[in-house]
């Protein structure tokens, strides 16, 4: 199964178990309404710091690091063993409903180092997406993105991010 198909089987799994979630919720006002700072996991540098300004502009920060003690170095140059990627986002919330939400997003991604998972050099680039947002609780959601990558190298690729974040509230006279 190539890459593409697995991941919009996985996004068609997430998007049908979260419609499901969502339906049986039985509160009425917007779960997303008033939202600050949120930490989670998020693509495409894994840990992620999601602060939304206001209920429909948000700003993301992505990045990782690991050292990788396998790295070869063709003729004796020294390779750097540290590995990872840092990237940011800026997110733009067009529909705002009561558990579901769908925004636009820009994405700019720095990727370092000798990845082992990866036989291709980091290159940076960067996508314009799509999101959906689906709010468990008023603290919690899950999400997933889609659109187009455009790397440095020329490579226009499909993008596609899942990830979660708990949420810290705005202050109640900013929230309404």
């Amino acid at each position: 199964m190539s890459r593409h198909c697995m991941a919009a089987v996985i996004a068609l799994v997430v998007m049908g178990f979260v419609g499901i979630t969502s339906l049986a919720q039985d509160k009425l006002e917007n779960l997303s309404a008033g939202r600050g700072p949120g930490v989670g996991l998020q693509g495409p540098c894994l840990f992620s710091i999601r602060y939304w300004v206001s209920d429909q502009l948000g700003f993301e920060a992505n990045g990782f690091a690991l050292t990788n003690e396998f790295v070869s170095s063709p003729g004796g140059t020294p390779v750097s063993k540290v590995f990872g990627c840092a990237a940011g986002k800026l997110l733009y919330k067009l529909g705002d409903g009561r558990s579901l939400d769908f925004y636009l997003g820009a994405w700019a991604e720095l990727p370092f180092g000798n990845s082992p998972f990866s036989n291709e050099p980091p290159v940076p680039g960067a996508a314009l997406l799509g999101g959906l947002e689906w709010s468990l609780l008023q603290n919690f959601e899950i999400n997933f993105e889609f659109g187009e990558q455009f790397k440095l190298s020329g490579k226009v690729d499909f993008a596609f991010s899942l990830g979660m974040h708990y949420y810290f509230m705005r202050a109640a006279a900013e929230s309404k």
